[in-house]
């Protein structure tokens, strides 16, 4: 499945919800909600109780609205945040054919990430002479202190979508391997 697809198929919700009082039923309408951008909102059967709470609704991370902190970054690779919160880090990163990032490591977060395209090589150990090379469909856990860097042995571009869940800085850039 290529990439955009993925995303597609990960950010496809469908809401079912009602907000009318029991004795009017007009039947099914459609909202145009802000947040939904052109996406309707099918309301059907009764839900008693006010408006969901802000933390209970479903957002949508568009492409051109993912963050590129530069505290986030490593020469090599590129990181683009969806979604963060004071435990969790979650984005793409996206590595060219043939790049191979600078040595970091992640801190005290555990990184879980899945390969959409390309390869995604993972020296580390001493020296960094260990390695493993992932493929599409392959996941990867990095745990949280591991300092490594990774590159893109292939002839296409990598994606990944990584989950990082700790505390503290999400990336440490260091000078070279242990």
């Amino acid at each position: 499945m290529e990439f955009q697809g993925i995303l597609s198929w990960l950010v496809e919700i469908e809401i079912i919800a009602a907000d009318r009082p029991s004795s009017v039923d007009p039947g099914p309408k459609k909202l145009t909600p802000r947040w939904l951008r052109g996406g309707t909102l099918e309301f059907g059967s009764r839900v008693t109780g006010g408006p969901m709470e802000e933390h209970l609704q479903p957002r949508v991370v568009q492409a051109q609205q993912r963050v590129r902190q530069a505290a986030l970054q490593t020469a090599g690779v590129l990181r683009e945040q969806a979604f963060s919160t004071e435990d969790v880090w979650v984005g793409i990163v996206t590595t060219e054919p043939g790049a191979m990032s600078a040595w970091h490591h992640h801190g005290d977060h555990d990184t879980y990430a899945y390969v959409v395209s390309g390869l995604k090589r993972i020296e580390y150990g001493p020296g960094g002479t260990a390695s493993l090379v992932a493929r599409p469909d392959d996941f990867i856990h990095l745990p949280k202190g591991l300092m490594h860097r990774e590159g893109n042995p292939s002839d296409e571009v990598s994606y990944s979508i990584a989950f990082r869940l700790g505390r503290g800085p999400a990336t440490i850039n260091v000078e070279g391997p242990p």
